[in-house]
């Protein structure tokens, strides 16, 4: 959806956009740039889509129905790769669009869960120094990470375990503070309505790992009404889809809470409405790091 708004096609096919993970704006540390076609390739063929017109190709993927590509997705187990950079479907510098006005000005709802991290800190260990040295980090900002989530910091106050920190850390750097720097950008930018979220109703903690939180993706279930399928107790519990519906119905209007830059804090609470705070108070540790994602883009 992010490289949709990025690229902003004549004749927008959607009103307002809805991102529920990450950012694709910018990535820290950069990837390398991708000029590897195996997926592509690999789908073309098992779709039988053999032209010499690459125009033809195109159509004929484009032609295929949702359900043969997730047969096809689920039977060879395809990977998702990091997108070619064509500047036509994905941009290689979507802060110039920005910048000059020409992403797609729609009302957008962005957030977060409260445990994005965790699961892709799942077993890397307690050792944060090692794992920030694996991130290909420049030298300076790796120092700089490494004293910003240093024990007892203010990233780290409640944290004892080091699997905690390095939770914490990709939770900033991946999820949370993209998502507040996606908002401010497009808020200030693109002059749109914008309202930002944070998950993080406890019940939908995984029963059988407590320890991964409120955890990424735990929040679709409750989107599409389908949690009481993992908790039978929460088969009723259609707060979150309300409020992703009444966005859908009416963009402009947006969900029940004050827009960007105040957070609404999603949790089931009965009749009570949805608590808010303040960005700058609820994610104080997103303002070093957005001058961090403001340098990698200065530089593209």
């Amino acid at each position: 959806m992010g490289h949709l708004i990025n690229t902003a096609p004549v004749n927008l096919p959607f009103r307002a956009a809805i991102l529920q993970s990450g950012s694709s704006l910018f990535q820290l540390p950069p990837s390398p740039p991708n000029s590897e076609f195996s997926s592509w390739t690999g789908l073309v063929q098992c779709l039988n889509c053999t032209s010499s017109s690459d125009a033809a190709v195109l159509e004929c993927v484009r032609g295929a129905s949702v359900g043969t590509l997730r047969k096809i997705l689920l039977e060879t187990g395809l990977p998702f790769q990091t997108p070619n950079m064509d500047d036509v479907t994905v941009l290689e510098s979507p802060a110039k669009a920005y910048a000059a006005g020409k992403a797609a000005k729609v009302p957008i709802l962005i957030g977060s869960t409260l445990d994005d991290g965790s699961t892709f800190a799942y077993g890397k260990g307690d050792n944060v120094t090692a794992f920030i040295n694996s991130l290909s980090f420049p030298p300076e900002l790796v120092e700089a990470i490494i004293k910003l989530y240093s024990p007892n910091s203010t990233a780290t106050a409640s944290l004892s375990m080091g699997r905690q920190i390095i939770s914490q850390m990709i939770t900033d750097l991946t999820f949370r503070c993209p998502a507040g720097f996606v908002a401010n950008l497009t808020a200030t930018t693109l002059k749109v309505p914008v309202w930002q979220y944070l998950f993080n109703d406890p019940a939908a903690s995984h029963p059988d790992y407590a320890e991964l939180g409120v955890y990424h993706t735990s929040d679709i279930a409750y989107v599409f009404g389908t949690q009481g399928l993992r908790d039978p107790g929460q088969a009723n519990k259609l707060w979150l889809q309300k409020l992703w519906a009444d966005f859908v119905k009416n963009p402009q209007a947006g969900p029940s809470w004050k827009q960007y830059p105040s957070v609404g804090l999603l949790r089931e609470d009965g009749a009570n409405a949805i608590a808010t705070e303040d960005v700058k108070t609820l994610d104080p540790i997103c303002r070093v790091w957005d001058k961090l994602y403001s340098s990698a883009l200065l530089k593209h």
